[in-house]
């Protein structure tokens, strides 16, 4: 089972997030700890060393270790971090088969955002939990498209020269068919809206 209680709780807490990928015409759906999606962590450090938060020697030991070794995430060596044991990689039939999706809470949500009913303590909290399964960051590496929605963060600084990046709503770059938060013509997206 990839959406284990755990898995689930580290979404919930902000610690691990959804990432779409593109590589060579193949879409993929992973899961990793948030600060393993970038893609050039010495950027990264080398900020941290620059302003004296690290050493130099925690500065070398974090390029080393960081990611298991893929310091500089590419389409080359891409799927050598989809095979690490800390990424989990799902579809759209794996999330369907072990995310139970509640169709009465989601008609709720629409009742609040359309009509402005009102809704209760518990069926906001049920909808946040929706809202952490889904997608936070998308990664390209056939168009060299790099966007996040972890608003108020700068993900962006870690692209490479030749790539485009932002913070916004990357929703019409995922083909329809990858969208698993539609299902039974239920669009769970709208939970984002609360």
């Amino acid at each position: 089972m990839i959406f284990s209680d755990d898995l689930i709780e580290d979404l919930w807490n902000g610690e691990s997030a959804v990432c779409f990928f593109v590589n060579n015409r193949e879409c993929y759906w992973l899961i990793d700890k948030k600060y393993n999606i970038c893609l050039d962590g010495e950027k990264e450090y080398q900020a941290y060393l620059n302003k004296g938060y690290i050493t130099k020697e925690q500065y070398d030991k974090a390029c080393r270790d960081f990611r298991n070794g893929i310091l500089k995430l590419n389409s080359e060596n891409f799927m050598n971090y989809v095979d690490l044991d800390h990424v989990r990689n799902f579809s759209v039939d794996i999330f369907n088969n072990e995310v139970v999706l509640d169709y009465a809470l989601c008609k709720k949500v629409e009742n609040y955002l359309v009509y402005g009913d009102e809704l209760s303590k518990e069926d906001f909290l049920l909808s946040q939990k929706i809202v952490c399964l889904l997608p936070l960051f998308y990664i390209n590496f056939d168009r060299k498209l790099f966007m996040h929605m972890d608003w108020g963060r700068n993900h962006e600084d870690t692209i490479y020269e030749s790539w485009s990046g932002s913070c916004g709503d990357f929703l019409s770059l995922i083909p329809d068919d990858q969208k698993y938060w539609i299902h039974q013509r239920k669009d769970f997206w709208k939970f984002k809206n609360i």
